[in-house]
C-alpha cells in the first residue's frame, strides 16, 4: 500500500492498525490504532495464573490506554487535540458505537513454583511485522516474567491445521493453548475434548459456550472511529478507503468504525476491498493504487 502511494505522486494520508508502533514508511502515514498484545496476553496469563479466567467474552477499549489508543506517527502532531476530544467524547457517551465497549480489570500475578507451557496456534507468520509478530512477541515477553515455557504453530490458517496444532499441544502438556481471531470454532472443538486445558480465543470473541474456553477481545473499532474523525480532517477530497485481508469480526468492526467517525465528520464517500489474504502484497497495492486513481486521498 505504502509503495502504491509513493508510486501515485499525490498527497495520500495512511493509516496503521492494531500493530504496537508506528510503521516505518514515509512522512505520509498519519498514524497507528494501537491494540498492545503484550498487555493484553499480561492479562490473560496473569488471570490463568490465579485461576481466573472467565470462560467467556471479554472485551477491552480504548477506556483502557495501556490497551488500545491511537498514536499520532511523526510529522502529525497538530492532530492530537482531535484525537483527545474524539477520545473523550467517546468514554463520556457523547460518541456511541455498536458494539458497546465494556473493559476488564487487570490480574495480580501470583508466584509459579512449576513451570507452565502455554501454547499458541496463529494463522499467520511470526516474521509479519504485525499482528502476529506482535502476538508471538507479547507471548514470548509476559511467559518469561511468569516463568512459563512457551511453544507456537505458525502460518495454520486452515482450520483443520488449527484443530491439529492445538491437539498437538494439549498432548504435548501444554496447560494454556491459545488461538487467534480466526479459531473461535476450532478452539471450541478441541477444548470440549481436553476439559482440563484452559484455551482462549484472542481478538475475536467465542461463539461456542464452553467451560474451558475464554475469549479476550479488544473493540477495534472505537480508535479506528477515532482514526476516522482525524481522516475527514486531513482530507481534501472527501473520500476515504479501507484495504483489508479477508472478511472476520475485527476487519469489519475495524472498517465499520473507520467510516462511521470518517462520515460523522463530513467526510463525504467511502470505499472499501478485502483482498483476501494478509499477505497479498501486489493485490493490497493494486487496490492502493486503484483507490487513489478514485479520488479518494485517506487509506486505512
Amino acid at each position: 500500500v505504502v509503495q502504491a502511494v509513493d508510486e501515485s505522486g499525490t498527497e495520500v494520508g495512511l493509516w496503521g492498525a492494531t500493530v504496537s508502533h508506528c510503521p516505518d514508511g514515509p512522512d505520509k502515514v498519519v498514524g497507528n490504532a494501537i491494540a498492545n498484545s503484550e498487555q493484553v496476553l499480561r492479562y490473560l496469563m496473569n488471570a490463568f495464573n490465579d485461576g481466573a479466567l472467565p470462560h467467556d467474552n471479554v472485551f477491552y477499549g480504548i477506556e483502557d490506554p495501556l490497551i488500545q489508543h491511537v498514536e499520532l506517527c511523526p510529522g502529525f502532531e497538530e492532530h492530537q487535540g482531535l484525537v483527545d476530544a474524539t477520545t473523550a467524547a467517546i468514554l463520556s457517551g457523547e460518541i456511541v458505537l455498536a458494539p458497546a465497549v465494556t473493559g476488564a480489570p487487570a490480574a495480580t500475578a501470583a508466584p509459579v513454583e512449576d513451570p507452565v507451557i502455554v501454547g499458541y496456534v496463529l494463522s499467520g507468520p511470526t516474521n509479519d511485522g504485525g499482528f502476529y509478530e506482535d502476538q508471538a512477541n507479547g507471548t514470548n515477553t509476559v511467559a518469561a516474567e511468569l516463568g512459563y515455557e512457551v511453544r507456537i504453530v505458525e502460518n495454520a490458517f486452515d482450520p483443520a491445521d488449527q484443530v491439529a496444532g492445538m491437539r498437538n499441544m494439549a498432548n504435548e502438556g501444554a496447560t494454556l493453548i491459545l488461538g487467534d481471531g480466526l479459531m473461535s470454532d476450532s478452539a471450541a472443538t478441541v477444548a470440549k475434548e481436553f476439559p482440563d486445558i484452559e484455551f482462549v480465543i484472542i481478538t475475536a470473541p467465542r461463539f461456542e459456550a464452553v467451560d474451558n474456553l475464554s475469549a479476550y477481545v479488544v473493540s477495534q473499532g472505537v480508535p479506528s472511529y477515532v482514526m476516522g474523525v482525524v481522516a475527514a480532517e486531513i482530507s481534501e477530497t472527501g473520500n476515504a478507503g479501507y484495504i483489508g485481508g479477508f472478511e472476520f469480526s475485527a476487519v469489519a468492526e475495524t472498517r465499520a468504525g473507520f467510516f462511521q467517525g470518517f462520515m460523522d465528520s463530513g467526510g463525504a464517500t467511502t470505499a472499501d476491498i478485502n483482498v483476501g489474504d494478509f499477505n497479498d502484497v501486489v493485490g493490497a497495492k493494486d487496490a492502493a493504487a486503484a483507490q487513489i486513481a478514485n479520488d479518494i486521498d485517506v487509506i486505512y
